[in-house]
């Protein structure tokens, strides 16, 4: 079956060789989702124009983004094989692989002479090798062209690595976006949106430009549409290794939790809920999720809803029902569900049934709410892993239990 793409990318930087526009910063570390959309350019920006062509015109618009080295014009974005086919050579491992939304900033490229460092990313929705990725940009510094004498970069406007100076390249391009001037160098940054902008660096001994980092990520919006018609529903093998359990056990930190009447372990695949009689909305959920991957889900069950997070643990995109579930909730005031964890745990319970039930179990308790007491069991490899159980302190019951659960794998 063939379904429609809705994924977005989502910016979340680390510190990393391959870094990643992931939600959840931290990967697993924070529930936080930050979302911000890069939008597709027309397509004179984002296709290589003439890209290698001795004869080609290099643009007067710095937010082109392209570059003339020697007597070809560049413009990024441009695939693997494009640039290469300009005589570069790779000098990393072809084998690398970059998951969906993410991208390696430092990829090592040579030509005669001179090498550079080329931003690589992965703006489609499965994991690729380094050779089906894009070139989204370089940067150049004066330690690289040390050895490449003979080659000249020239940037729109007549700009000149090595020639020109401070005053040149604003009056090319106007007042940056930002400066930051240091002991060393003068940085000037031009930026036109998230992930595309362009750093020029000038020395302040020589007062000449000597270095350039130019970086251009756009997607494209056309050709994932296209990828995500191919995506089969058939379960992945992640879905196809989990296994429902068949009792609670005795350990909260388990976080197997019996929810609207049937138990899960999580993190449990939304086609688990969907054979246990929750209805997807599919107007409102995701369809397809890039791989390694995170989107929302929208399901309802005896006429409550609940929306959440869903994470697609395989490398590659998938349906919404082959991503997992990490986080359940029953709450009278929201998704007024039954829900049991451990220890007889539920809703209803007054505090005093709930302090002797975690007798022996290590919790946190958050009494700082007049009106609310929160008792919180964490799990082992995060503080974010948790069985949090609500109390009304004014009524002195039970209102509300959360069990959530988001392991990087699902080896463990």
């Amino acid at each position: 079956m063939k379904k429609k793409l809705a994924t977005c990318l989502l910016a979340a930087m680390y510190g990393s060789i391959v870094l990643s526009f992931s939600a959840f910063a931290a990967e697993a570390d924070t529930n936080t989702e930050t979302e911000v959309t890069t939008e597709a350019e027309s397509a004179s920006e984002t296709e290589s124009k003439a890209v290698g062509s001795s004869s080609s015109e290099l643009s007067d618009d710095l937010y082109s983004f392209q570059l003339k080295i020697n007597s070809d014009v560049y413009s990024f974005p441009m695939s693997y094989d494009d640039f290469l086919a300009l005589g570069w050579t790779y000098k990393d491992d072809e084998t690398m692989e970059i998951q969906p939304n993410s991208y390696s900033p430092s990829e090592c490229f040579a030509l005669d002479d001179l090498e550079i460092y080329a931003t690589v990313v992965n703006l489609g929705i499965n994991t690729e090798p380094v050779t089906k990725c894009t070139i989204a940009g370089i940067s150049v510094d004066s330690f690289q062209m040390a050895d490449a004498t003979d080659v000249t970069i020239e940037l729109p406007g007549g700009i000149q690595y090595g020639v020109s100076t401070l005053d040149d390249i604003t009056a090319a391009y106007g007042t940056p976006s930002d400066t930051y001037e240091g002991d060393l160098y003068t940085k000037v940054t031009y930026e036109k949106d998230y992930y595309q902008d362009v750093e020029l660096y000038v020395d302040s001994e020589t007062g000449l430009l000597n270095e350039i980092e130019m970086r251009n990520m756009v997607a494209d919006d056309e050709a994932n549409e296209a990828a995500a018609a191919d995506v089969s529903d058939e379960p992945t093998p992640e879905v196809l290794a989990y296994k429902a359990p068949t009792e609670l056990g005795d350990d909260l930190t388990s976080f197997i939790v019996e929810y609207a009447g049937d138990l899960y372990q999580l993190p449990a695949p939304v086609s688990e809920f969907v054979k246990n009689g929750w209805t997807i909305d599919k107007d409102d959920s995701a369809s397809v999720i890039a791989g390694k991957g995170y989107d929302w889900v929208y399901m309802s069950k005896d006429n409550q809803n609940y929306h959440t997070i869903v994470r697609n643990y395989n490398a590659n995109a998938t349906v919404v029902e082959n991503c997992f579930v990490t986080d359940v909730e029953g709450n009278v005031n929201d998704t007024n569900l039954p829900v049991t964890v451990q220890k007889g745990l539920t809703l209803g319970l007054t505090e005093d049934e709930v302090v002797t039930a975690l007798e022996g179990v290590k919790y946190e308790l958050d009494d700082s709410s007049s009106s609310f007491h929160y008792y919180n069991i964490e799990g082992s490899d995060s503080s974010l892993d948790h069985v949090q159980i609500i109390v009304n302190t004014e009524e002195d019951t039970v209102i509300g239990i959360e069990v959530s659960y988001t392991p990087k794998t699902l080896d463990s």
